[in-house]
């Protein structure tokens, strides 16, 4: 027996019930406008009929059953459509535009159930033909169906009493949790006072020169965040292998010398504090992952799909020079904006904050010997990192710079973190201590 090919998705009385409102009511036909498209209605009828109303609507020309008729035999479709009598039919289909949201969300829904019956046939096509890399195939199955998710349309404008009503809410349990964090904690005392933690949908730019410890910050926070926090932290490392990353973290953690590690001479104290060091990290949630040569690309997709399998807080970049710039403008300048700003866009998709390592310019070496401190103007291709970040943290450490034959200054372990912008509160300098053994920064003690 012959199988009769599935009719895809619709409803024809929800389509004729939005034309109808649009036709009755001025609310129902901005409404429509907004939410639907013409390749919304399966109907070649209703399209054509729903494209005449937008395109009225759109000129700012009045919309009702003479206009749309007048427009569609401009456009000599009138006839195809069922002519000035299905117009007349549509405008008393309904007998009020009440339930209009009703019927648009139907019509809507209707679409999107197409849109994925035909995303996944040209995805089981392109894996049945095996011709494209199969890295490939995924991430276009993955574009496609997120496209659709994306078009779906939500209500975007709110009303300044519901946001301002959250506001003052989350005011008074800020008030009532008074000395607590709102963010992700670092577990640096003067910057989590700073900044109350990193803050849900903030860009962080941790920048330094070589050597200045950009990695080991970020390790640092993550640890913390991990361990002490109970936060979902993703480590996205384009300089450092995944083992590199966990024997800084297992010699940090458990303050091991690391060199003394590296060079096999072990002793059975290190080894149990190591021990005790991996059972703590092993009961955290940090995933690395240090594919060479990610673009921002990746690395959405990649968090996307753990936000989704095990939840996320925190994501951490290591680092932005590395990462694969997809722009096309021949500027690295202007790649380099395309990368910050959709990072920024992914932070604020995700509700996490993203901690994102950069290279500064030798804008500090050039100075005099005293003024080595980095300043905003030395992050490479600056205008574009200044202005998509939340915060801008930039790290400085005296003794990088000191001379090889001052002991003292060598001796120095003292390490600034310069806010130098923190969009939602005061920049500030925030003194650590550095310990290079433990490839670690931790708050300063009195004695130091």
């Amino acid at each position: 027996m012959e199988q009769q090919p599935r009719v895809p998705p619709h409803s024809q009385e929800a389509e004729k019930s939005v034309l109808g409102s649009m036709l009755i009511s001025r609310d129902a036909l901005e409404l429509a406008c907004e939410m639907l498209r013409p390749d919304d209605f399966y109907f070649g009828a209703h399209r054509d009929i729903f494209e005449a109303m937008f395109r009225l609507n759109g000129r700012g020309e009045a919309v009702d059953a003479v206009t749309v008729i007048g427009a569609l035999e401009r456009a000599g479709k009138l006839a195809a459509v069922g002519g000035a009598s299905y117009l007349a039919e549509l405008s008393v289909f309904v007998p009020s535009a009440a339930n209009a949201h009703h019927y648009i969300r139907i019509v809507e829904d209707r679409s999107v159930l197409r849109q994925l019956i035909k995303a996944g046939g040209e995805i089981a096509s392109s894996a049945q033909s095996g011709t494209a890399p199969i890295n490939e195939i995924l991430d276009d199955a993955e574009r496609r169906i997120f496209g659709i998710s994306m078009k779906k349309s939500e209500d975007t404008l709110v009303h300044i009493e519901q946001t301002a009503m959250e506001t003052y809410l989350h005011i008074g349990e800020l008030m009532r949790t008074r000395g607590s964090l709102s963010g992700v904690p670092t577990g640096f005392t003067d910057l989590d006072r700073l900044t109350s933690g990193l803050q849900k949908s903030d860009l962080v730019i941790v920048a330094g020169r070589p050597s200045m410890g950009k990695t080991t910050f970020a390790l640092n926070i993550a640890q913390y965040a991990a361990t002490r926090g109970g936060k979902k932290v993703c480590v996205f490392s384009l300089e450092m292998s995944r083992e590199q990353l966990a024997r800084r973290l297992l010699c940090a953690n458990a303050g091991v010398d690391m060199h003394r590690v590296n060079m096999g001479e072990t002793t059975e104290d290190d080894l149990l504090k190591l021990s005790e060091s991996l059972e703590e990290l092993s009961g955290a949630n940090i995933y690395i992952d240090d594919t060479g040569g990610m673009g921002v690309a990746d690395i959405r997709s990649r968090c996307r799909r753990q936000k989704v399998r095990t939840g996320l807080d925190l994501v951490i970049i290591d680092y932005l020079q590395l990462m694969e710039l997809t722009g096309n403008t021949g500027s690295r300048v202007s790649d380099i904006s395309e990368a910050t700003r959709s990072l920024k866009i992914l932070a604020r998709e995700l509700e996490v904050p993203i901690i994102l390592c950069s290279q500064l310019s030798r804008g500090p070496e050039t100075r005099k010997e005293d003024n080595h401190r980095p300043i905003m103007a030395d992050l490479r291709e600056s205008g574009a990192i200044e202005q998509d970040a939340d915060v801008v943290m930039l790290l400085y450490r005296p003794a990088v710079y000191a001379a090889k034959d001052d002991p003292e200054a060598l001796a120095d372990n003292s390490a600034e973190v310069i806010v130098a912008k923190h969009r939602n509160g005061p920049t500030a300098t925030v003194t650590l201590a550095w310990q290079g053994a433990y490839i670690r920064y931790t708050n300063r003690t009195l004695r130091e």
